[in-house]
């Protein structure tokens, strides 16, 4: 899976964190060197510090667990009771919009249609998907999230114009090559 990092926000974060991190990190230094020599203030100032420390580490490792790069897979993949078969495919992009969640769903002739679900979310743990006659109701985590219009008719992949060639995948592919395209 290529990885796009923009060095600019990729420094700036880093900036703020060393920012954050820094002032606990001081505090607690201090603190223990005034321990040395005052048991009071010394241990007051390490334990603010490393209060501060927790307060600033807890947020960021809730984001890394979920906003990590390990949750890329296949969510979910079935038949429609019409016989279309279907997937959900979440891949890392990076931390500010950690994943890209799509649907993919085969119309007629087979070929992969691609619709949107998310791109700034966490990581899903679960979908479903439930249909009607016109529908697919995608849900998440147990939740309705999108209602996603059946295809209808096919396509002919080579009349499609380039910059809508990602909205679909050749017939031949099954759900791990598409799944492998779309995390490429």
């Amino acid at each position: 899976m290529t990885q796009h990092i923009n060095i600019l926000a990729l420094l700036v974060v880093t900036l703020v964190v060393l920012a954050l991190l820094s002032g606990p990190a001081l505090l607690i230094y201090f603190g223990l060197r005034r321990a040395k020599r005052s048991h009071g203030r010394g241990r007051i100032m390490t334990g603010f510090g490393a209060v501060l420390l927790l307060v600033v580490l807890a947020p960021l490792a809730y984001h890394l667990f979920l906003g990590g790069p390990w949750h890329t897979r296949v969510v979910t993949h079935g038949t429609s009771p019409s016989g279309q078969e279907y997937c959900v495919l979440q891949a890392f992009q990076d931390l500010g919009e950690p994943y890209q969640i799509s649907f993919y769903i085969r119309d007629t002739n087979g070929v992969w249609r691609w619709n949107y679900l998310d791109h700034e979310g966490y990581a899903w743990r679960s979908a479903d998907v439930a249909f009607s006659a016109e529908h697919a109701q995608v849900s998440r985590n147990g939740k309705p999230f999108r209602d996603i219009q059946m295809p209808t008719g096919t396509v002919d992949l080579a009349t499609i114009p380039a910059g809508y060639r990602n909205h679909y995948a050749p017939a031949e592919l099954s759900v791990e090559q598409l799944f492998q395209q779309f995390t490429d």
